[in-house]
């Protein structure tokens, strides 16, 4: 959506913004597709962040998507938004790019937080569904070592984050949301 007057109209007076936008990563990472992940979120959020720089009324609160690959691969320790240690590699360029572009504006009237996110499971199936697709056509298997770490958050608790915030003015900044646990 690159209409930035039609942007400001939807924000203007709004009580939240919240941006999950980007292309979906389950694809082969070849220079075009490279290109629209980085693209698809970084473009997404400064043309949201110029549109609640022209609102008179903006939304008090903006909550954009990161994601938690913005951490090193880690089966020492948890990475935590104090402690963690940022990684290296295209997922993490993008986590990093895409927190830059958010943060960059500096909105008086609009608190900013940024929600690195695990991978999303919900009923219906989510990041597992092309998983079960490959086991059900007989082209499931071991992944690695067995040793690797998946961290995950139920769709009900993101949701619920995204309330808490709301309700907590004195929040802004950086938040995991992720299962305190990783399987």
């Amino acid at each position: 959506w690159h209409n930035k007057g039609e942007i400001k109209e939807a924000l203007e007076g709004a009580e939240l913004l919240v941006n999950l936008a980007g292309k979906w990563v389950n694809c082969r990472y070849n220079a075009s597709n490279k290109l629209e992940i980085v693209m698809s979120r970084t473009e997404t959020t400064a043309i949201l962040g110029s549109a609640l720089l022209e609102c008179t009324t903006p939304p008090p609160l903006w909550i954009n998507s990161s994601t938690a690959t913005i951490y090193r691969y880690a089966e020492d320790r948890p990475m935590t938004e104090k402690k963690g240690e940022i990684g290296s590699g295209f997922s993490v360029d993008v986590a990093k790019a895409w927190e830059e572009t958010f943060f960059n504006f500096e909105l008086p009237h609009t608190r900013q937080v940024a929600l690195r996110i695990a991978i999303v499971l919900g009923e219906s199936g989510g990041v597992m569904t092309p998983y079960k697709n490959l086991v059900t056509f007989g082209l499931g298997g071991y992944q690695g070592s067995g040793r690797q770490m998946f961290s995950w958050i139920h769709i009900e608790d993101l949701y619920q984050i995204i309330l808490f915030l709301k309700e907590r003015e004195d929040l802004k900044g950086v938040f995991n949301c992720s299962s305190p646990h990783p399987v």
